[in-house]
């Protein structure tokens, strides 16, 4: 797994929270792995690796109308 840190200072939302871990891009890139659950199960995994962390504020830049968005699904992010 490749893992980038992002420069949030760019996003047009603002930078985040000093408290908060930064979920920038969360992308499937082929699309037959696309709506298979894949994407549910890595942010699954990613909260719970920071509850055992004790990290509880966890902030999201994500797309809305387009499948192929790099930052994800923000239907994705509102289920958790």
């Amino acid at each position: 797994m490749k893992i980038e840190i992002a420069n949030t200072a760019y996003y047009t939302a603002g930078p985040p929270s000093p408290d908060a871990v930064v979920i920038s891009c969360l992308f499937i890139p082929q699309e037959q792995f696309r709506r298979l659950g894949l994407g549910s199960r890595m942010l699954e995994a990613i909260l719970a690796e920071l509850k055992q962390r004790r990290i509880f504020a966890v902030e999201a830049f994500a797309g809305r109308g387009r499948e192929d968005n790099p930052s994800g699904p923000v239907e994705l992010y509102a289920r958790y």
